[in-house]
């Protein structure tokens, strides 16, 4: 739902300003989280990694709500809007593969192993999400979806595909199905408001409901945690320091943002759904594997 909203038109002239925030803003958050999770909270590497990992989405569950009620100057509102949407599936997959490098207790040869999984994951989640949006625009072209069928029988597409790319490496899906958004979103395919608002409406009901799911699973013991006084130098850290550093550094020669505006980039990077999930999972995975730390 997120990647039909994507239109490469709102893009001009910040299309490497928007690159920059997955690549280097995600590389500043990924080693700055975990050298501020290991010296402010003294957590293991890998854990610190692991955490680090997880706050590099920002969330898009909660910046469109914040984008529909802001009055905000278009590159600043599409700068926004399309990092919050493609790095939720980078982040994820970071942090896997993080969370799969602690469970098998794996050393150093890890390392050349996850980057070749990365490569592949990425290859097929942007394979096989485009030919998807292809033949599913070629079922559409020509009218082989009746009319009321279309909104449940999208789904049931988006599903398949989803699984299918999860078959194929794991881990996959969800980029598979933001590519596959976004290609159909800057093509021209009939009833695509229909599918769009059906697809917006359903994200809402099923956010609402796993965000009620996470809530039902934390522990008010777990909620002491937070008294420890470097939970919140952790925190401000990350606010004050990483997000503003990343940003930054990541529109460090984009003329077309002004200051002002670069720190209202820096001031926006809450952590939504995705990160919420699956530190729940993870927590959970670790603490069972009892792993030092994993209760953080």
């Amino acid at each position: 739902e997120g990647g039909l909203t994507l239109n490469r038109k709102e893009i001009k002239g910040i299309g490497q300003t928007i690159i920059n925030l997955i690549t280097v803003g995600t590389l500043v958050t990924l080693i700055g989280g975990a050298l501020a999770a290991h010296f402010i909270m003294e957590l293991s590497w890998s854990i610190s990694f692991l955490f680090s990992a997880l706050i590099i989405v920002t969330g898009p569950t909660v910046i469109a709500p914040i984008l529909r009620n802001l009055a905000l100057k278009r590159n600043v509102s599409a700068v926004l809007k399309w990092e919050g949407i493609l790095i939720d599936p980078v982040g994820a997959l970071m942090a896997v593969l993080v969370f799969e490098f602690i469970r098998s207790g794996a050393g150093s040869q890890f390392g050349f192993t996850a980057l070749l999984e990365f490569g592949r994951v990425v290859s097929i989640g942007v394979g096989v999400g485009f030919l998807s949006a292809l033949a599913f625009r070629y079922m559409l072209l020509n009218n082989l979806v009746p009319n009321y069928l279309l909104n449940v029988f999208t789904l049931a597409v988006v599903l398949f595909v989803f699984v299918i790319s999860d078959e194929m490496a794991h881990e996959s899906g969800l980029l598979t199905v933001v590519v596959m958004g976004t290609i159909l979103g800057n093509m021209n395919i009939p009833h695509f408001k229909e599918i769009l608002h059906f697809k917006e409406s359903l994200s809402i009901l099923l956010i609402s409901i796993l965000f009620i799911e996470l809530s039902a699973n934390i522990n008010l013991e777990d909620l002491m945690l937070l008294l420890d006084i470097r939970c919140l130098f952790l925190f401000l850290f990350v606010i004050l320091v990483l997000r503003p550093l990343g940003v930054f550094l990541s529109t460090y020669k984009a003329d077309n943002l002004n200051f002002r505006e670069k720190a209202f980039i820096s001031w926006v990077g809450p952590r939504g759904i995705v990160a919420a999930g699956i530190a729940s999972l993870f927590g959970i995975r670790l603490q069972e594997d009892n792993v030092p730390g994993a209760e953080y």
